[in-house]
């Protein structure tokens, strides 16, 4: 997948379009890009600790935007620092 196409997926206010909040596959190809934009993920995907894991190797800060269960994960909070 080229860069291009994975921008597609973001939209001019540098978020997540809305249906794409909930498809996996999307999601992580974005935050691949900008771990920040974990904060426009669905709950359910903020949940999945494979897209987690992806935003916060991307940026480190985007675990500010997991949901609460990973602050107290150790590998995610590992990978964090």
């Amino acid at each position: 997948m080229s860069y291009i196409n994975i921008y597609v997926a973001i939209n001019i206010n540098n978020t997540l379009n809305e249906n794409d909040c909930n498809d996996k596959k999307k999601v992580l190809s974005s935050v691949k890009l900008n771990g920040h934009l974990l904060q426009y993920a669905s709950d359910k995907l903020k949940n999945d600790f494979d897209v987690v894991l992806c935003a916060i190797k991307q940026n480190p800060h985007a675990l500010m935007y997991a949901s609460e269960k990973f602050l107290n994960n150790y590998d995610i909070v590992l990978k964090a620092i």
